[in-house]
């Protein structure tokens, strides 16, 4: 089993330092209005799962040899104020690539199938896709 380990720290009203695997970024925590700092923490969650999306798509096409020129992806999520919680999130990825459809299919298929952070999500929050070529 892998462990992860990330602190974050209040360094003033709102705003917080958090540190993992010796990186360090500032991030928004504050707690109410804009957040003018950086993320809100729902869009971390969405950041999460587009990142880990990229990556895995990153990683099998190299292995499965398929020559793809851009990724893009957009998430959009749904929540709920009271009590407050992602209810859907979907994505849209926008590959640049001449690759056949049925071959794009599989690895998106392997994309989602080793999404870390896909996996933990989706039986909490709803989650629907599409991909454009």
């Amino acid at each position: 089993m892998e462990k992860y380990e990330l602190e974050e720290k209040l360094i003033e009203e709102g705003l917080a330092l958090t540190s993992a695997r010796g990186i360090k970024q500032l991030t928004d925590a504050i707690p109410e209005g804009e957040h003018t700092y950086g993320y809100s923490p729902a869009e971390i969650v969405m950041n999460s799962l587009a990142s880990c999306l990229m990556v895995n798509i990153q990683k099998f096409s190299k292995k499965m040899r398929l020559a793809i020129d851009g990724i893009d992806v957009k998430i959009t999520a749904y929540r709920r104020s009271n009590p407050p919680k992602i209810l859907k999130m979907e994505y849209l990825v926008s590959l640049q690539t001449s690759v056949e459809r049925q071959k794009i299919d599989r690895l998106m298929e392997y994309a989602l199938k080793y999404s870390t952070v896909y996996n933990t999500l989706k039986d909490a929050v709803e989650i629907t896709g599409k991909v454009e070529i």
